[in-house]
């Protein structure tokens, strides 16, 4: 099923190349009924009604994430805690070094991102 749900997300993406991550299709395709807030704008054409679609799945996603990286991150300190078992260190600290890295990296956006996606897999490998 994950297969075919990003098969999608790449035809998405190269029929309607958007400036934005997925949220942007899913204001543009997404029934109407999906928004919360409905605002009258009025522009220097006229008046337009802006319908804010997507709110719903925006807000889902980032309680996704709230809720899950807590667990990936304390998964991971306890990966290292097992494969070194004459390891000194908590597993809190492994901890925060992962939140520390995590957050470096979002301060570089995308291309922090793609510099650490290409520089983790050899940090693995070198501390096994």
């Amino acid at each position: 099923m994950m297969l075919m749900m990003m098969q999608a997300l790449g035809e998405l993406a190269v029929m309607y190349p958007v400036n934005g991550a997925f949220y942007s299709y899913i204001v543009r395709f997404m029934d109407p009924s999906w928004s919360v807030d409905r605002r009258l704008h009025i522009l220097p054409d006229g008046p337009t009604d802006s319908i804010d679609r997507g709110f719903a799945c925006g807000w889902e996603y980032a309680i996704q994430w709230l809720t899950i990286l807590p667990f990936e991150i304390t998964a991971a300190g306890l990966t290292i805690d097992y494969w070194r078992q004459d390891n000194p260190f908590n597993i809190g600290i492994w901890i925060a070094v992962f939140l520390v890295i995590l957050i470096a990296i979002q301060f570089f956006g995308v291309r922090g991102y793609g510099e650490g996606a290409a520089l983790l897999p050899s940090q693995t490998s070198s501390i096994g």
